[in-house]
């Protein structure tokens, strides 16, 4: 799995708030 960088992070938390399936957020990575 490649490294993540805060940036990243904080979208991924932000996508989870929205109520983004985390699938839809794997499958971006």
């Amino acid at each position: 799995m490649r490294k993540l960088t805060n940036k990243k992070i904080k979208w991924i938390i932000k996508q989870l708030e929205k109520g983004t399936p985390v699938k839809e957020i794997a499958a971006v990575m």
